[in-house]
């Protein structure tokens, strides 16, 4: 379900999983996809992060040709911020064994990150169709909507992902970016308000700010201001400041940032593109760019 509490409850499971059974390949994957993922969505400290990775090595050994293992690699590649292993890793489990829907998950968020929208929509589309009951998938299906500029798709895939895990935070994120790209600011505000994904950061707080200043509900000096307080999301601000017209400050701030989370990743490449349209001519744009790719690990 991707929920802190149900991570936590897998985590426990699968370790007593291989505590009863230490030659269960399947049981080690699941350990470490649970591990990376509880880091991956903020739930958890990186100090699992070692833990996570002695769990997809134990795998790999049991069974070096488990397409599982292999894809559980790629995600901790991608928790650990190397993009092109995570990319390699997940499409050398789809070689393996095309039918495995987590391989196509992680293939779609990692080419997601690496600015390939299109050819994560496909890896999406495709763990869908393999396994349309996973909340997983049809969140990156909603996400690839996103990133491909369909946002009436991405809010009914996001929409279909509240059904499957009601209190998934990342649906209603997904969901108010759509409604922010469709310019139905009033449900958009409604659905990010008070909102918090521990994994995008300030993603839903900056979002339902661009809103406002969309519908000019409050001052430019206030969202400018008051919303990112003593610079605590210098990314947040950045897009507001570039939302209000001020390039020069506004990339300034997001250059000022050693190493991007996803969110800002997903953010500079895919979303926001209004935003972005007014600074692709500033002569530090292709810095951000640099940026993103870095913080990826694409090289």
């Amino acid at each position: 379900r991707r929920t802190e509490k149900g991570i936590q409850r897998a985590i426990e499971h699968y370790e007593l999983a291989v505590k009863r059974d230490p030659e269960y390949a399947l049981a080690w994957v699941g350990l470490a996809d649970a591990l990376s993922l509880s880091v991956i969505y903020g739930y958890s400290e990186r100090s699992l992060i070692p833990r996570a990775k002695e769990a997809c090595l134990v795998a790999l050994d049991l069974n070096p040709e488990s397409a599982e293992a292999h894809a559980s690699l790629a995600l901790f590649y991608g928790a650990v911020r190397n993009g092109s292993l995570a990319i390699k890793e997940a499409e050398l489990a789809i070689e393996i064994q095309p039918s495995y829907a987590d391989a196509h998950n992680w293939l779609s968020y990692g080419k997601n990150l690496s600015g390939q929208a299109y050819e994560a929509l496909r890896a999406a589309k495709r763990a869908v169709e393999v396994n349309p009951l996973s909340a997983e998938a049809v969140s990156n299906l909603s996400l690839s909507y996103l990133t491909t500029g369909n946002s009436e798709k991405a809010l009914i895939e996001a929409d279909h992902t509240s059904e499957l895990s009601p209190d998934w935070t990342t649906a209603n994120l997904y969901k108010g970016v759509a409604l922010y790209n469709l310019q139905r600011y009033s449900e958009a505000i409604s659905v990010l308000s008070n909102l918090e994904v521990e994994w995008a950061g300030c993603g839903a707080e900056t979002t339902l700010a661009l809103c406002h200043i969309a519908v000019r509900m409050k001052t430019t000096e206030h969202l400018a201001i008051s919303d990112f307080e003593n610079d605590i999301d210098p990314f947040g601000k950045g897009l507001v400041l570039l939302a209000l017209d001020e390039i020069d400050a506004g990339i300034n701030h997001i250059l000022s940032i050693d190493s991007l989370s996803d969110w800002q990743i997903l953010s500079i490449h895919h979303l926001f593109q209004d935003i972005w349209k007014k600074s692709k001519l500033h002569p530090s744009y292709p810095q951000i760019i640099q940026l993103a790719n870095k913080s990826f690990d694409l090289n």
